[in-house]
């Protein structure tokens, strides 16, 4: 399962009442505790201290940034020039930005058919399911 940047920003942004962050922080918990697998983009840390520093301020952000990458069981697919070719032909093709469009690729060419999203733009991709709230 491929989890784009939303898995990590709900659970920070949103208040722990609401169910989809409660969904978001128990699967990362799990996670955590490595009895669930996820993989995301390098461009997911970009998002997130990139969201996090707007919304809470740059120590935040450096906070965060250091958590994501520390984050135990999390696989990490790096965006190379397969992915980007890939990204362009999604963005070519599909009504959705550059960022989504390379999330989607990554998660394609790493062989992954669930993508862990609250956008729906990811719902028109061929060979992705969109998964959310989290399992």
């Amino acid at each position: 399962m491929y989890a784009d940047a939303g898995l990590f920003l709900v659970p920070v942004l949103q208040s722990d009442r609401v169910p989809p962050a409660v969904s978001a922080a128990r699967f990362l918990e799990a996670l955590a505790r490595g009895t669930r697998k996820v993989s995301t983009s390098t461009l997911t840390w970009d998002e997130v201290v990139y969201v996090v520093r707007r919304l809470l301020g740059p120590e935040d952000s450096v906070a965060k940034g250091a958590e994501l990458l520390a984050f135990p069981n999390l696989t990490w697919h790096r965006v190379d020039l397969a992915v980007l070719r890939r990204a362009a032909d999604l963005y070519r093709s599909l009504p959705m930005r550059p960022r989504d469009a390379i999330h989607a690729a990554t998660a394609l060419e790493a062989g992954e058919r669930e993508i862990l999203s609250e956008d729906r733009v990811f719902d028109r991709v061929p060979g992705l399911l969109r998964v959310w709230p989290p399992p």
